[in-house]
């Protein structure tokens, strides 16, 4: 097997170590690894600081990690609060913690619960928010599904579905009865949305642009070009419709 025969790297204490191949990496205490790491499993409930990029069949960050390179794993778990520098490559990303990732994000699945701050792009197969996010570049994905609960904020989003709705309920409807109490409003605010299917509520844009368009409760738009079908509703407020 691919890992057999390699032995495992434990940091309890304050310690550190070289990069290399292992089996299993864990930090519960303080930890520095200098270099590239390569192993089965990475897990980190203490702090960390890897000078090196970490390729890992699975990563979970329940404490406080930070990657100077790139983060690549088939599986990531971040209750904790991860900063990366450079480029998060994965199949399923699952974070309610904090995440901070200098570079580009490329994933299969992503599930955000807490909260992550992307400086480039986002590309995923499906992208689903549950927190607040900000994205610097573009937000490129087959389905997009986000409850806004803080704010939430990208440069452009280009996707076949998107639907964008306020969380109503547990901590994000706190979250929201604070927002109202400092007039402060939970939304999306982005430059460009394309789509074939969109759902909007909660969101600003200068530009929606799709097939079947739904403009709902507390959006603001400046244009919306449709081919289909367009529906404004409640007091979402649209300034320019064109049907293209």
């Amino acid at each position: 097997m691919e890992f057999e025969g390699r032995q495992d790297l434990k940091i309890s204490g304050a310690g550190s170590a070289s990069g290399g191949s292992y089996n299993e990496v864990r930090i519960s205490g303080a930890g520095e690894i200098k270099g590239d790491i390569d192993c089965n499993e990475f897990k980190v409930s203490g702090a960390s600081e890897i000078k090196g990029n970490v390729k890992a069949k699975f990563a979970r960050i329940s404490g406080a990690s930070d990657i100077r390179g790139n983060l690549i794993s088939d599986e990531i778990l971040v209750s904790g609060a991860s900063n990366v520098g450079g480029d998060v490559i994965a199949k399923r990303v699952k974070i309610s913690g904090g995440s901070n990732i200098k570079g580009n994000l490329y994933v299969e699945d992503v599930e955000i619960s807490g909260g992550i701050e992307i400086k480039g792009d986002c590309e995923a197969e499906n992208f689903a928010a549950r927190g607040g996010f900000d994205i610097g570049g573009l937000l490129n994905a087959g389905n997009v599904d986000i409850r806004v609960g803080g704010l939430c904020r990208v440069s452009e989003i280009g996707c076949e579905r998107i639907e964008v709705k306020v969380a109503d309920s547990g901590f994000f409807a706190l979250k929201k009865l604070i927002s109202d109490i400092f007039n402060f409003r939970s939304s999306l605010k982005c430059t460009v949305i394309e789509g074939d299917d969109i759902y909007l509520e909660a969101t600003t844009a200068k530009i929606v642009r799709g097939n079947n368009v739904v403009i709902a409760s507390d959006c603001e738009i400046e244009l919306v070009e449709y081919k289909n079908d367009l529906k404004v509703q409640g007091n979402g407020r649209v300034k320019e419709q064109r049907r293209i």
